[in-house]
């Protein structure tokens, strides 16, 4: 931004009856940056069948379950890329992948005070955190 100033999120998405934003199937696509996903009756972002998921600068906090819920299956590469955001105080996992070919990577990512586990790979699935 250059000025000096602090910003606030670009986007907001909060309260819904299910997740914040989901995403499936082979060749669909979600980018976001400077958004909020918070208070969701289900988790903040859920992808599966092989869904590509970029996010930055993205704030998920205080969803039902999961903060982020990646899915895969054979043959369904899944992946979800955050950056420099924050996954804390969801009543479930913070980061959380299911079944092969599903991948959660986590760059600069704070992922803390989740319910269950901060991180969770089942199945075969893969999650990389680093700070």
């Amino acid at each position: 931004y250059g000025s000096g100033e602090e910003h606030g999120p670009s986007s907001v998405v909060r309260q819904n009856h299910g997740c914040g934003i989901s995403v499936s199937g082979d060749g669909a696509t979600v980018s976001a940056h400077g958004t909020v996903l918070s208070g969701n009756l289900e988790h903040g972002l859920a992808a599966a069948a092989g869904a590509q998921v970029k996010l930055h600068l993205v704030s998920i906090e205080c969803n039902l379950a999961s903060g982020v819920e990646v899915s895969g299956g054979p043959g369904e590469a899944t992946h979800v890329f955050l950056s420099l955001s924050s996954v804390k105080d969801n009543r479930r996992d913070g980061l959380s992948a299911t079944g092969a070919g599903a991948t959660l990577l986590a760059h600069k990512t704070t992922v803390h005070t989740n319910a269950r586990y901060q991180f969770n790979a089942e199945e075969g699935a893969h999650v990389e955190h680093d700070h």
